[in-house]
């Protein structure tokens, strides 16, 4: 999972011409994969993510995680 945080943060840096820790900083990728958040609340319990990063990426990273999951049952 945290593989796949880190390719999609990657496309989504370059295709908004951002570094890619702007969008998130490796230990918060981490946590994503650790907790598995499958909800906007969860997402916003994890060091890291705020209203803003949840509004501009937490659909793709809740999209992934429960990709991930579905892929795991």
């Amino acid at each position: 999972l945290y593989e796949k945080l880190c390719d999609w943060r990657m496309e989504r840096a370059a295709s908004d011409e951002m570094p890619a820790y702007i969008i998130a900083h490796n230990i918060a990728l981490q946590e994503v994969a650790r907790r598995k958040p499958i909800t906007e609340q969860e997402l916003l319990a994890v060091p890291g993510f705020g209203a803003k990063k949840l509004e501009t990426y937490g659909a793709d990273i809740l999209q992934i995680v429960n990709r991930h999951i579905d892929t795991k049952a």
